[in-house]
């Protein structure tokens, strides 16, 4: 079946087929995404609050509206910065001074809002993604690099406003993209956004629709771990995992229009503002 056409809608985190993920990292093919790498990860068991190994069981082929509150797989994994999110850390704490004088500022301008400041503390507040892009239900591959291959490492900002929790994580220089869950009190959406610089139209969502430089899909399936049940609140450490697949989306390559989705699964780690 194509993965462009139905879902499995579950609702509850009651899942089958426990395995082993190994996937494919690779920015979407087009003219600015062209690096490529394989990674193997292995996320089918963890450990419970006694320190005792168990499984955890992994469908990334069904919808699932509800978030699981359980031991984030392979978490010492994710915590332990690899040598890029290290560099990352670095400067983020050296522009500490910076943010301070941002800060005095704000108390006298409340036209300010420091919750749009990039995040101090890249270590507590960073996600690391490992993604696929596929075209027609065969995987894209590119050019293979050894760079990135502990995962891409990006900031991780979450907002809580209204009663829900706004989680980003964003790529990207002269194009780029992003993934985005929002989680609430019922449950938790999830979706992916792909830009392009230089005005080139070259993505739509609908067939329907005209050309466009940029575009946001939701996840047709997708499965979240928290370590906690979200208080919804500031000043809360939120760890998760996520896998996920997104709905297809076009993009233009000459005379040929291309149905492309991407599928992966990323750790994230965010002090909620």
């Amino acid at each position: 079946m194509s993965i462009c056409t139905g879902r499995t809608i579950n609702e509850s985190p009651a899942f089958a087929n426990t395995r082993t993920l190994a996937v494919i990292f690779m920015r979407p093919p087009t003219s600015t995404f062209i690096i490529s790498i394989i990674v193997s990860l292995f996320v089918n068991c963890s450990s419970d609050n006694n320190g005792k190994s168990k499984h955890i069981k992994i469908n990334d082929s069904v919808y699932n509206k509800n978030y699981l509150v359980d031991s984030v797989p392979s978490l010492q994994f994710f915590l332990t910065l690899n040598e890029d999110e290290k560099g990352i850390d670095s400067m983020s704490k050296s522009d500490e001074p910076l943010y301070k004088e941002i800060d005095s500022i704000a108390k006298l301008d409340k036209m300010i809002d420091i919750n749009l400041m990039p995040y101090r503390n890249f270590s507590t507040n960073r996600s690391r993604i490992y993604f696929s892009s596929y075209k027609e239900n065969d995987l894209e591959l590119s050019d293979s690099s050894d760079l990135l291959k502990e995962g891409l490492a990006t900031e991780c900002g979450c907002i809580t406003k209204n009663d829900t929790i706004f989680i980003s994580m964003s790529f990207g220089y002269f194009g780029g993209g992003g993934f985005n869950i929002n989680i609430f009190k019922s449950g938790f959406t999830s979706s992916y956004s792909q830009y392009i610089d230089q005005n080139l139209k070259l993505f739509k969502t609908k067939i329907t629709d005209d050309f466009s430089d940029n575009f946001s899909v939701d996840n047709k399936f997708q499965f979240l771990i928290l370590d906690k049940n979200p208080s919804l609140k500031k000043d809360e450490q939120l760890t998760g995992f996520l896998t996920f697949t997104t709905n297809c989306y076009f993009e233009r390559k000459g005379d040929k229009l291309d149905t492309n989705y991407v599928k992966g699964h990323l750790y994230f780690t965010c002090k909620t503002k």
